[in-house]
């Protein structure tokens, strides 16, 4: 039994539930994946899960991610090694706990167990409140877990362009690794030296924006999110 997960997002996701549960039904039924299993070809899985993916990305996502766990488990090995083709592949990832819009208390409140538990990267929402508020939240995380954390910022593009630096200004003293879309998808490129660097989010879905960005990366972009669920799969993001 392989294992895959369909899981859209309301509000950010490009499809939703219900089309994803019809479009992982439907990809059931076609003998291409079962055939695709048995020959152990994970080219003709990708190809399958892009035609999934015109009908729902989630979709394509659980059905790829649950053949390659599969194929993964009949060779007995990480699902990493067999999508590097054997090569040596890193194997912690770095997991950060997000911490929404709340008071600094509240934040403090809702972080401690996960830092108990070993994360130590927290990704704090702004954008969304006062800005004193936010960079109150900042700062508690920061006095109270100290340099041991790692901070990121995630703005979900909500400042225009041309204001994300004034934005990010009272941040920087706070060392925050990056901070994820502070600008809408479209406007990235624009931006120039910020006092903290950005990664590409919802950009990162789009295949000509990305191509745009990585052909000049703007010299305080720092790092791509990719989104499995929202492309159609890891093999996509890794493409």
């Amino acid at each position: 039994v392989g294992w895959g997960e369909a899981a859209p997002m309301p509000g950010y996701s490009a499809d939703a539930l219900a089309a994803a549960d019809a479009a992982v039904a439907r990809a059931f039924g076609d003998a291409r994946w079962a055939r695709a299993l048995a020959d152990g070809d994970v080219g003709s899985i990708a190809a399958l899960s892009a035609d999934v993916a015109q009908a729902s990305p989630a979709a394509a996502c659980a059905m790829e991610s649950a053949a390659l766990d599969l194929l993964a488990r009949r060779e007995g090995v990480p699902l990493a090694d067999l999508l590097a083709g054997g090569d040596a592949t890193p194997r912690r990832v770095a997991v950060n706990g997000v911490v929404p819009p709340t008071t600094p208390a509240a934040a403090v409140s809702r972080f401690r167990p996960l830092f108990e538990r070993g994360i130590r990267a927290a990704k704090v929402k702004v954008g969304r409140s006062e800005m004193s508020a936010e960079t109150a939240v900042v700062a508690a995380l920061r006095a109270t877990f100290g340099d041991d954390l790692e901070l990121r910022l995630d703005a979900n593009g909500a400042w225009a362009a041309d204001e994300v630096a004034d934005r990010l200004a009272p941040f920087a003293y706070a060392h925050p690794r990056f901070c994820e879309q502070p600008s809408p998808p479209g406007t990235l490129r624009s931006l120039g030296e910020l006092p903290v660097p950005f990664a590409a989010d919802e950009s990162s879905a789009r295949r000509d924006e990305i191509d745009a960005l990585l052909s000049s990366p703007p010299a305080a972009m720092r790092a791509l999110v990719l989104k499995p669920m929202a492309v159609g799969g890891a093999l996509r993001c890794l493409e």
